[in-house]
C-alpha cells in the first residue's frame, strides 16, 4: 500500500489505519491533523526521525502549537523561563497524540 499508485476513495487517513488499526478511532477528542491526513506527521516512503516523523519533535508540534499555556513553565528557571528539557519531548506528557477518550489535550 505504500508503493500504490491507485487512488482510493477511502480518506487518506482510513487508508493508513487499516493496518495500523492501534491508532484508528473512534476518539472522544480527536486530533485535527491526525483526522485529516496522517502524512501531516508523518512519511510513510522514510524519515530519520523517530516513528517516520516529517519533522522531530519539539519542532513538528511547534509548526501548529504555541507554548503560551504557563503549565509548560512548570519546573523551569526562576525567571519564568521554559526549559530545553520540558520541550524537547512533547508527547511524554501528551501521549495520547492520535485521539483520546479522556481528555482535550490528548494526555492519555
Amino acid at each position: 500500500p505504500h508503493a500504490g499508485k491507485q487512488t482510493s476513495l477511502t480518506g487518506k487517513t482510513e487508508g493508513c489505519t487499516q493496518c495500523h488499526q492501534s491508532v484508528r478511532g473512534p476518539h472522544t477528542m480527536e486530533h485535527p491533523p491526525v483526522v485529516e491526513d496522517c502524512q501531516n506527521c508523518h512519511n510513510p516512503h522514510g524519515s530519520p526521525n523517530r516513528k517516520l516523523l516529517q519533522v522531530a519533535q519539539p519542532a513538528l508540534c511547534l509548526q501548529c502549537h504555541s507554548l503560551a499555556d504557563p503549565r509548560h513553565a512548570i519546573g523551569a528557571s526562576a525567571g519564568g523561563r521554559v526549559s530545553g528539557a520540558v520541550l524537547r519531548n512533547c508527547t511524554a506528557c501528551h501521549s495520547g497524540i492520535h485521539g483520546s477518550a479522556y481528555d482535550q489535550h490528548l494526555r492519555y
